[in-house]
């Protein structure tokens, strides 16, 4: 499974786009361990907040690969191992969390008829964050295979992001 990632991977690096940001989003949901929710999320960031760095470390590490493309995750590794004096590898998960975002960017134009893809709910108020964008308000619209979630921002823009069905085929 982890070659499937690599090559998804180096097929997007080699030719970003929505199609191919799909493609590794999709690669990511088939990866054992893969989950829609974060429930590691709540304890990841109690753990940063108290410098916890090892214990952080240890728990994202065995998140990884199913949570590859998570921004949060990435971003949250990456400051576990810079307190750990992991310099490179910090490094290399800023990299991978602002690919995070670059994979959702990708993805749509968040229009309701382009909606911006997510693995995880999370992945939709990371994006936002980076935008500048504070949240106001969010309505879940039911549709098939996906389902929308319309997101205003305390600008007045509404942005839709697309999280798959949990019994959607993949």
């Amino acid at each position: 499974m982890m070659l499937m990632l690599q090559e998804a991977l180096s097929s997007y690096l080699a030719k970003p786009g929505a199609a191919r940001a799909r493609e590794l989003q999709q690669t990511v949901r088939r990866l054992e361990g893969f989950e829609q929710d974060t429930p590691w999320i709540d304890r990841a960031i109690a753990l940063a907040q108290q410098s916890r760095h090892d214990e952080l470390a240890r728990l994202l590490r065995a998140l990884m690969p199913a949570n590859f493309g998570c921004p949060v995750a990435h971003q949250l590794y990456a400051e576990a191992l810079a307190g750990l004096g992991d310099a490179e590898g910090a490094e290399r998960e800023r990299a991978y969390a602002a690919l995070g975002l670059e994979l959702i960017d990708a993805s749509g134009d968040g229009s309701r008829a382009k909606p911006w893809w997510v693995l995880h709910v999370v992945d939709q108020y990371a994006f936002l964050d980076a935008h500048g964008h504070e949240v106001v308000s969010q309505q879940l619209i039911m549709t098939d295979p996906a389902h929308l979630d319309a997101i205003e921002c305390a600008d007045g823009t509404i942005a839709h992001f697309a999280l798959e069905a949990a019994d959607a085929d993949s």
